[in-house]
């Protein structure tokens, strides 16, 4: 009952009924959808990584910086979402996301689902170290809980947020949006609908604006095969043993002095 609640007071603004109707859609297109992660999680073991061996091969010190980061991030979070009204999801891969920020070094960055602001304030961070650089997220309010669009990214530090632009309407209203207004992008995040049309979706609109270099990062790949089936070159699979990320490289990067 809470939960509907806040939904009808959510949809009483403006644009919340047209946000509702998003992610329903999201969901009626999930339905369908084979139910195969079993197969892709055993597709996802065969291939992957280890990230920490990864980054540790490409630069020691650079992921020697971004374990640390990682670890100072989790005990800010911790002390700070223990009181938080929201109960926000976990956070994702923030130490590789801030590596892969730090060796390529991208001018700018779209991600897909900001939630807490885990990956956003890696993404963030690392650009802030780079001294260049800005972020563009895509998100939408937790309605069901009454959460309200300024407790979207509670972890992002205020210092941090002059990179940041934040779109809160849903990714099919944020997207073309946010594709409009940059000229390329260098780093994409892919962490919102987990549905296949979800993702295709996404990588229809932000494709066009992908630079020659571009890296491609989807979360939460055991989900549905759609990573496992995408038709990319340079497609790798990357793990902590507990979370698989997926990467689409398309260049080298430079690494940072």
């Amino acid at each position: 009952m809470k939960d509907l609640l806040n939904t009808l007071k959510f949809a009483v603004r403006d644009d919340g009924w047209k946000v509702i109707g998003q992610k329903l859609m999201a969901k009626m297109g999930s339905v369908g959808e084979p139910r195969d992660r079993a197969e892709v999680l055993e597709w996802c073991r065969s291939v992957a990584e280890s990230y920490a061996e990864w980054a540790e091969s490409i630069s020691p010190e650079l992921w020697a910086e971004a374990s640390r980061f990682g670890e100072d991030l989790v005990a800010r979070a911790t002390a700070e979402l223990a009181s938080a009204k929201t109960r926000f999801g976990g956070g994702g891969a923030y130490a590789l996301l801030y590596f892969i920020v730090r060796l390529r070094r991208p001018s700018v960055i779209v991600e897909t689902g900001v939630a807490a602001g885990w990956s956003s304030t890696a993404f963030l961070s690392a650009l802030e170290a780079n001294g260049h650089g800005e972020l563009w997220s895509s998100d939408l309010p937790y309605f069901r809980q009454g959460a309200s669009v300024e407790e979207i990214g509670v972890l992002v530090p205020e210092a941090l947020r002059g990179r940041w632009r934040l779109f809160v309407e849903g990714d099919r209203i944020n997207l073309p949006k946010i594709v409009d207004q940059v000229t390329s992008i260098d780093l994409f995040h892919y962490d919102s609908d987990k549905t296949e049309a979800g993702r295709d979706y996404a990588l229809e609109i932000v494709s066009p604006r992908l630079s020659a270099d571009a890296t491609v990062l989807f979360d939460d790949i055991l989900d549905n095969g759609h990573f496992r089936d995408l038709d990319a070159p340079g497609k790798r699979v990357l793990s902590d043993h507990r979370r698989f990320v997926g990467m689409v490289s398309h260049g080298g990067g430079s690494t940072p002095a």
